[in-house]
């Protein structure tokens, strides 16, 4: 059965909070929507997420970003089975 991201298919809302303010950060979307297709930094988004110790596939990394501050970063997001 494939694997699916449930932020990328509405199946569950950001709750994330801001390191820099505590407000709530929005999703960007996929990072590898910002990339050209043979972009240098590809390889870097299946990287799997720090202490994961799962397979890289499994993680879909998206652009967050708060609207209070301006901060800026990447989150890996655990991607699980599809229906």
């Amino acid at each position: 059965m494939a694997t699916v991201c449930p932020l990328c298919n509405g199946l569950t809302v950001l709750t994330a909070p801001c390191p820099r303010c505590q407000e709530p950060v929005e999703d960007g979307g996929q990072m590898e929507g910002y990339d050209d297709p043979y972009s240098p930094y590809e390889d870097d988004l299946l990287v799997p997420a720090p202490n994961a110790g799962e397979d890289p596939q499994k993680w879909c990394w998206h652009l967050v970003y708060c609207r209070q501050c301006g901060w800026e970063g990447n989150l890996p997001v655990a991607q699980r089975e599809g229906l």
